[in-house]
C-alpha cells in the first residue's frame, strides 16, 4: 500500500499524535469504559456532557462529567450494586485520562436521568 500511496506533505507535525482536543481525547476514553463495563444496548443510550474543566493551583486537572441516561432504570444499571460499576468506569478512565494527557486528574463521574428534550425527538 506504501508504494500506491501518492506524495504528499503531512497533514499535521509529527508532534501531534491527534488531532482531537483533550476533551474529546477523555470523552472517547469514558465512552470506551461505558461500553466495556455496560451490556448491550445501553452504552449506546448513554450520553456524556462536560460540566468542568479546571486548571488546579497544584498542577492537576480536574474534570467533571455528567452521564445522561434516558430511562430512570438505567441511572441505577449505571451506578451499579453498591457503585461498583460507576467505580470501574471511573478508576479505568482515571487511569487511562492521566496516562493519556501526561498529568494527574481529579475525575468526578455524576449519573443523571434526563428525558429526551421536544428538539431531540425530531
Amino acid at each position: 500500500m506504501i508504494s500506491k500511496a501518492p506524495l504528499a506533505p503531512w497533514m499535521f507535525s509529527p508532534e501531534i499524535s491527534t488531532p482531537m482536543s483533550q476533551l474529546q481525547i477523555v470523552e472517547e476514553i469514558i465512552r470506551e469504559k461505558i461500553f466495556r463495563h455496560l451490556n448491550q444496548e445501553l452504552p449506546f443510550s448513554v450520553t456524556q456532557e462536560n460540566i468542568g474543566w479546571t486548571e488546579l493551583q497544584d498542577g492537576k486537572l480536574r474534570i467533571d462529567q455528567a452521564l445522561i441516561v434516558r430511562k430512570p432504570n438505567h441511572k441505577a444499571i449505571v451506578i451499579g450494586k453498591g457503585g461498583r460499576t460507576l467505580y470501574s468506569i471511573y478508576y479505568e478512565a482515571k487511569r487511562d485520562i492521566q496516562a493519556a494527557l501526561g498529568r494527574a486528574v481529579v475525575l468526578q463521574l455524576e449519573v443523571k436521568y434526563r428525558e429526551k428534550s421536544p428538539t431531540e425527538e425530531m
